[in-house]
């Protein structure tokens, strides 16, 4: 099993993503990651979620394997803007998204990143995510951490998925501060329950080192 470095969210309840992203870049890379230098490479805000458009570009530009599924249309979010928002998200995650997130300024940073990132437009399956460990990527899974909990309501968080048996996945989930997990093991069908099932809207994606090694020298 791989060994992957585990952090927990930080205070705000708001840095599951690079939570994610610093075990990942950690363990791929061989360097220390601060929280500051995922701040600037992912564009976070405090008190803001920060959608992952503009990281993924960077990430691909210095070498990294980028393999992105998700039913959201970026092209379309660029040409309509805000309007098209309520016709993808239901009530709740809209809400949710436009109180907490960036999602109102990642516009700018589409057009590179559709000529950059290897992204698929479609709901993705637990197959796309087997896939993905099948070819030694780290898949991180956007998901309603109520569902994963088995709470009531919505709330946008990620885990990183690294391993997985028959029936369950392996994954660090960085929780709120003071309840992150570990080597999580969820159950698939959970796991896929918590990311809405089929027709879901969440994003998963897969990462690795590429053909192009990253330099050590990342420039954040």
């Amino acid at each position: 099993m791989k060994d992957i470095p585990f952090y927990s969210n930080r205070e705000d309840n708001l840095s599951c993503f690079l939570a994610c992203l610093r075990s990942a870049l950690e363990y791929f890379s061989n360097k220390s990651w601060s929280w500051e230098e995922l701040e600037t490479l992912t564009g976070f805000q405090k008190n803001k979620t920060a959608w992952t458009v503009k990281t993924w570009t960077t990430l691909s530009q210095q070498g990294f394997d980028i393999n992105m599924i998700e039913g959201f249309d970026y092209k379309k979010y660029y040409d309509e803007g805000e309007s098209y928002l309520s016709t993808f998200l239901n009530p709740e995650e809209l809400s949710w998204q436009q109180e907490h997130s960036n999602i109102s300024e990642i516009r700018p940073f589409i057009p590179e990143f559709l000529k950059t990132v290897h992204f698929e437009q479609k709901s993705p399956t637990l197959k796309y995510i087997d896939e993905l460990l099948d070819k030694d990527y780290l898949v991180i899974v956007q998901l309603n951490s109520s569902a994963l909990n088995d709470d009531e309501g919505y709330i946008s968080h990620a885990v990183l998925v690294y391993d997985s048996t028959e029936d369950e996945y392996i994954a660090h989930d960085p929780g709120n501060h003071d309840s992150g997990i570990s080597g999580r093991h969820i159950s698939k069908a959970k796991l896929y329950k918590a990311m809405g099932g089929n027709n879901n809207t969440v994003e998963v994606t897969g990462i690795k080192v590429g053909e192009t090694t990253p330099s050590k020298g990342l420039t954040n």
